[in-house]
C-alpha cells in the first residue's frame, strides 16, 4: 500500500505538471495569436484610406469640418474594434494635434503614453499591464497596449501613433478556467518579477522577488516544489515570449494527492477483510493506471521525436481520458501551426529576393542611362552598344529566371558586369580584380549577395572627386564552407558591425543597410552560423567576408 501510494503520488504530480504545461501551452499559443492579430489589426487601421486622409490634414479647430472628420474616424475605429471582442479600445494620436478614439472613452492625454524609437520608420512597441491613459465610464482600467507609428502611404511623412488596448481582465479570462482545486494560485509576472495579471485583481503590480519560488521562475525550473506558510506547493511556469512575461501556477501538493486518500482508505478496509482481495485489487488498479500512462508516455516520445501523426486512443471519462483528448487536440493544432509556419517561411523566402531587387539603387540605372545618352550624343556607337549590352547582361543576371539560389559563377558575372558599368562612370578612380578558384564556380550562393557589398565599398570610398579605390574580390573552399572576401583598399574605414546596422534608419546616405540585408538572407537560406562579417583595417581599407556552406548546384535548393 505504501509503494502504491508513493508511485501514484509521483504519477499524479507528473500528470499535474504535464497537464499544466499543456494548458499553459494552449494559453500561450492563444495569447500569442491574439497579440499577432492585434499587430495586424493596427496595420489594417493605419492603412485605411479615410484615416490616412483625415490624419494627414489640419483643419480649423472646433470647426464643423473638424467635428465631421473626428466623427467619421471614430465610426471607422468603432467598426474595426467591433470585429475583435478582445479589443477594449483603439486610439490614434495624430501629428495634426487631434486624438481619435473608438468611442465611449475619455482621453486623459493628448500624447501617446510612450515614445517610440525615432530611428525606425514604423516603430512598434508593447506595453505591459498599466493604468490606462484614458477613462471608461469615469474609471481607469488595467490594460495592455500595442503602439505603432505610421506614415502617409502617399508622401511617407509621419502621421502619428496608433494605440490598441486589451483589458487585463480579458488576459485573466484565458487562464481562469484552469482549475487545480481549492487553494491554487495562477498569475502572470513580467521580467522584473511584478505581477501583471492575477486571479485576484487586488494582487496586480505586486512584486514576487521576495518569494522563495521567484528564483525557480527566474531560472525557468518548472515542476519544482516549494514551501510557503508551512504548506507545500508545486511551481509550474512557462514563458510568454511576446511580452517577456511568465505564466506561473502554484498548486498545493495536498490538492494533487487528494485523490489518493479515498484509495488508501479503501485499501485499509479491504486489507482487514481479506488479504487476497487487497492483492487482487492492487494489481487491478496498478494495471488500470499504468496502461494508459504507458500509452501517453509512448505517444509523447513519438511527438518529441517529431512525429505529429500519432494520437492517444484512450476513451475513458476520467482525468486521463480528458488529458488524452486535450493532448490529441494539442498535437493537431501544433501540426496545423507548423504547416502554417512552413508555408509562411516559404513565402518569406520567395519574396525576399524580390524585395532586395526592388531596393537596387535607382541612381545606378539613371547614371548608366545618362552615360549611354552622352556616348550617343558623341556618336560613339560602339561604346553605346557595349555599355547597353553590359547593362542588359547585368539585369538579366539579376532576374535569373526568378531563381533565388544561383551558382557562384553566375553571381561573380553579375558583380563583374556591375563593376564594368561603374567603371564607365568613375573611370580610372575605380579599379578591381577577381581572384576566384574555379573549383567553387558550381557551388550555390544566394543571388545578389556580392552586389550590396561592392556598392557599399564604392559609395563609402568615392565620395569626393579625388578619391580612388581598388577592390579585390576573391573566393575559395575551406573544408565544407565557401569563403568569399571583398576587400577595398580605400582610404576610409567602415567600423559598423552587421548587428548594429539593424538599429540604423534606412534613409539616403545609409551605406550599410544593404550589408545587413545580404547577411540576413544568407542566414535565412543556410542557417544562423553563416552570413557576413566585417573586418576593419584602419588605414588599409575594409574587408567583408561571406561564409556559406559548400553545396553544389542541383543538390538541394536551400538548407
Amino acid at each position: 500500500m505504501l509503494i502504491t501510494y508513493q508511485i501514484s503520488s509521483k504519477i499524479l504530480v507528473q500528470q499535474t505538471i504535464d497537464s499544466t504545461n499543456q494548458n499553459f501551452s494552449q494559453i500561450s499559443n492563444k495569447l500569442e495569436l491574439i497579440f499577432n492579430e492585434t499587430e495586424e489589426l493596427a496595420e489594417l487601421v493605419v492603412t485605411n484610406s479615410i484615416i490616412q486622409q483625415y490624419t494627414s490634414i489640419k483643419v480649423p479647430a472646433h470647426s464643423l469640418e473638424e467635428h465631421r472628420n473626428i466623427q467619421e474616424v471614430k465610426d471607422i475605429l468603432s467598426e474595426i474594434k467591433g470585429t475583435k471582442d478582445y479589443v477594449d479600445s483603439i486610439m490614434i494620436f495624430a501629428n495634426n494635434g487631434l486624438v481619435y478614439d473608438s468611442g465611449e472613452i475619455s482621453v486623459l492625454s493628448m500624447q501617446s503614453p510612450i515614445t517610440l524609437k525615432q530611428h525606425s520608420v514604423r516603430a512598434t512597441a508593447w506595453r505591459g499591464v498599466y493604468h490606462s491613459n484614458y477613462t471608461l465610464y469615469g474609471k481607469q482600467l488595467n490594460i495592455v497596449s500595442f503602439f505603432q507609428r505610421y506614415n502617409s502611404e502617399r508622401t511617407a511623412l509621419p502621421l502619428g501613433t496608433i494605440q490598441i488596448n486589451l483589458r487585463e481582465s480579458w488576459i485573466r479570462k484565458q487562464y481562469h478556467s484552469v482549475d487545480f482545486g481549492q487553494g491554487e494560485n495562477i498569475f502572470i509576472v513580467n521580467h522584473d518579477g511584478r505581477i501583471v495579471s492575477h486571479h485576484n485583481p487586488s494582487n496586480l503590480y505586486q512584486s514576487i522577488k521576495s518569494q522563495p519560488y521567484f528564483t525557480l521562475v527566474k531560472q525557468k525550473k518548472s515542476g519544482q516544489r516549494v514551501t510557503l506558510d508551512n504548506r507545500e506547493y508545486l511551481v509550474v511556469s512557462q514563458e510568454l515570449p511576446k511580452l517577456n512575461w511568465t505564466l506561473v501556477a502554484l498548486v498545493p501538493i495536498e490538492n494533487i494527492l487528494a485523490v489518493n486518500n479515498p484509495l488508501m482508505r479503501s485499501f485499509l478496509l479491504i486489507g482487514f477483510i481479506m488479504i487476497a482481495s487487497v492483492v487482487l485489487i492492487t494489481l487491478l488498479i496498478s494495471n488500470l493506471v499504468s496502461k494508459p500512462l504507458k500509452k501517453i508516455n509512448h505517444v509523447v516520445k513519438e511527438v518529441q521525436n517529431g512525429n505529429l501523426d500519432v494520437s492517444l486512443d484512450i476513451n475513458s471519462r476520467d482525468e486521463i481520458g480528458v488529458l488524452a483528448k486535450e493532448f490529441n487536440k494539442m498535437v493537431r493544432r501544433t501540426k496545423r501551426l507548423m504547416e502554417k509556419v512552413v508555408k509562411e517561411q516559404e513565402k518569406k523566402r520567395k519574396y525576399a529576393l524580390i524585395s532586395v531587387q526592388s531596393q537596387l539603387n535607382p541612381h545606378f540605372l539613371y547614371n548608366t542611362l545618362e552615360n549611354i545618352c552622352g556616348l550617343a550624343e558623341m556618336e560613339q556607337k560602339k561604346e553605346v552598344i557595349e555599355l547597353t549590352h553590359k547593362l542588359a547582361d547585368f539585369y538579366r543576371g539579376v532576374i535569373s529566371k526568378g531563381n533565388q539560389i544561383i551558382s557562384m559563377e553566375e553571381e561573380m558575372l553579375i558583380s563583374k558586369r556591375y563593376l564594368e558599368i561603374l567603371s564607365i562612370r568613375y573611370k580610372e578612380r575605380l579599379t578591381y580584380k577577381f581572384i576566384f578558384n574555379p573549383e567553387i564556380f558550381n557551388y550555390q550562393i544566394v543571388k545578389l549577395s556580392l552586389q550590396p557589398i561592392i556598392e557599399n565599398a564604392v559609395r563609402h570610398n568615392l565620395k569626393d572627386e579625388e578619391d580612388h579605390i581598388y577592390i579585390e574580390i576573391s573566393g575559395e573552399k575551406r573544408g565544407d564552407q565557401i569563403h568569399i572576401f571583398v576587400h577595398d583598399h580605400g582610404e576610409g574605414t567602415f567600423d559598423k558591425s552587421i548587428e548594429s546596422l539593424l538599429k540604423e534608419k534606412q534613409e539616403k546616405g545609409n551605406i550599410g543597410f544593404g550589408l545587413y540585408s545580404s547577411s540576413e538572407r544568407i542566414k535565412q537560406y543556410f542557417g544562423e552560423q553563416y552570413g557576413i562579417t566585417i573586418h576593419n583595417n584602419p588605414g588599409k581599407g575594409t574587408s567583408v567576408e561571406i561564409i556559406i556552406p559548400a553545396i553544389r548546384q542541383g543538390e538541394i535548393a536551400h538548407v
